[in-house]
Parts: structure tokens; sequence; C-alpha cells
């Protein structure tokens, strides 16, 4: 699996529940933004390994 699958995977699996409510809750947003963060963190550690 290469890392662009994975976290691709990663990134659909985290936004899609999250893609309606989360932009009117700032709450949901804010924890939205730390998932995108992580998992952006992630595809680079998966990218230089």
């Amino acid at each position: 699996m290469t890392p662009s699958v994975f976290s691709i995977q990663l990134f659909s699996f985290f936004l899609n529940p999250y893609m309606d409510k989360g932009f009117e809750n700032p709450e949901e947003r804010d924890w939205l933004f730390c998932n995108v963060f992580f998992i952006i963190i992630l595809y680079y550690i998966y990218l230089y390994i």
C-alpha cells in the first residue's frame, strides 16, 4: 500500500462523517481540523520512512 493511498483512505474515513455538520458547529470544525492536521503529519511520516 502506497503512502498516498493510505492517507487518502484515512482522510476520507475521518472527513466523511463530519462533512455536513462539521462546518456548522465550531467544536466539530476544530475537531475536524485536528484530524486533517494529524493526517498531514502521518502522510509526511510515511513519505520519509
